[in-house]
């Protein structure tokens, strides 16, 4: 039986230049490729589960924007069951910088990230949080937790 694993968490889309070098303040580098890719750090927590052969449900919140279905494509792409909580936030969205060594800079609008409320956790093994979220929402998840609990403690943050 697959260890069932639920993730309480964000979900982005990312828009990912990748550049020679990373530009300095003020400065444009330019020659970059652009890719718009399913990201987030609870996204990304469910989807290698998932790929590890876990049951996992993802727990998030997404706007009624064209950018949730791109979003939501790697987690429906890897049989992660859904359980979003609609916003009139749009989806959150990361922008990343990423250079020839693999270095990123990244700047994230949480959107609809920041609205995910309370959530009941359905029957699981582990739950699984991390910092993209409102801390209401990861302490929620934490007190529901009838497993194992693992919170990745970023972005960090007071």
């Amino acid at each position: 039986m697959s260890p069932r694993i639920v993730v309480v968490g964000s979900v982005n889309l990312d828009l990912v230049v990748r550049v020679e070098r990373l530009p300095e303040p003020g400065e444009t580098v330019g020659g970059g490729t652009f890719r718009r890719v399913p990201g987030g750090k609870g996204a990304n927590q469910a989807v290698a589960c998932a790929r590890l052969g876990a049951d996992v449900t993802m727990i998030a919140a997404v706007g009624r924007d064209p950018q949730a279905g791109e979003a939501l494509a790697g987690l429906r792409a890897a049989g992660v069951e859904l359980v979003l909580q609609e916003s009139e936030a749009p989806t959150g969205v990361a922008l990343i910088q990423v250079d020839a060594e693999g270095e990123t800079t990244i700047a994230v609008a949480p959107g609809a990230n920041a609205t995910l409320g309370a959530v009941d956790l359905p029957p699981h093994d582990a739950a699984l949080c991390q910092l993209e979220i409102p801390d209401d929402a990861v302490l929620a998840a934490w007190e529901a937790c009838t497993g194992l609990f693992c919170l990745n403690a970023a972005p960090a943050r007071r």
